[in-house]
């Protein structure tokens, strides 16, 4: 775990509230009812899975044991999941390709950066993987976000939240490299820590102070976060109580 801020007295680690770039983007549209449970509970209430998602998921994790130790990325390690679906498998060795012809001949190793950053005098912790992290052999590092299909637009959560969850990996900067696999033209960009942390830490405060703003058990408004929601049983909206 990485500690960005300094320590609040009193707030033990398992009572910091859990944050992700989602939660943080969607604060000012979900139902109250909803947001204090994922904001409090530390559990992601969201009932739908998308299948990039799952494989780039799994293809990062391939990669990180590719680069397991310094040198070119070890193909073996993208083994190739007999779970899945045909589509999906074949879905997954397109991508391989598309890793090994966008990153094939660079020597780096993976490092391990943790999937927990504390804003402690928030009385919050970033929770997720950012991106595969690795280092080259002059010590420089490299965060790569990996899409299949897609990749995301650059927002200010996903930019805060990238930020914050490096700071103790990369001090000083690093490069962020965003790729397609499908359609492999990484776009490289050289982020400076020293002058974006300041306004990164700025941002997430505000969201944090609007979750905190809305989060409310008694309240709820019904719409599109009922498709998916776990917390409804009780919900006064539905059930009348």
């Amino acid at each position: 775990m990485s500690q960005v801020t300094g320590t609040v007295v009193g707030v033990p680690y398992d009572e910091l509230r859990r944050v992700t770039p989602s939660l943080l983007k969607s604060a000012d549209r979900m139902c109250p009812r909803r947001l204090k449970h994922e904001f409090e509970s530390g559990k992601d209430l969201a009932g739908r899975s998308d299948a990039r998602f799952e494989l780039s998921n799994r293809l990062a994790e391939d990669a990180r044991l590719a680069h397991a130790e310094l040198g070119p990325p070890a193909t073996d390690a993208f083994v190739e999941p007999s779970e899945l679906e045909p589509e999906q498998r074949a879905v997954y060795r397109a991508a391989v390709a598309g890793y090994l012809r966008a990153f094939g001949d660079q020597v780096v190793v993976a490092d391990d950066i943790g999937r927990v950053t504390e804003l402690t005098d928030l009385g919050v912790r970033l929770s997720g993987t950012p991106g595969l992290a690795v280092t080259d052999e002059q010590g420089h590092h490299e965060l790569r976000v990996l899409g299949i299909g897609r990749v995301a637009a650059a927002n200010p959560a996903d930019r805060a939240f990238t930020v914050l969850r490096a700071v103790a990996w990369a001090a000083d900067s690093f490069t962020l490299t965003t790729v397609d696999l499908l359609d492999p033209k990484p776009v490289r960009e050289e982020i400076d820590v020293a002058t974006e942390r300041g306004a990164a830490l700025d941002w997430i405060t505000a969201r944090v102070r609007l979750v905190e703003s809305r989060a409310d058990r008694a309240r709820t408004r019904v719409g599109a976060d009922c498709r998916t929601c776990s917390c409804i049983p009780g919900c006064p909206a539905l059930t009348g109580s």
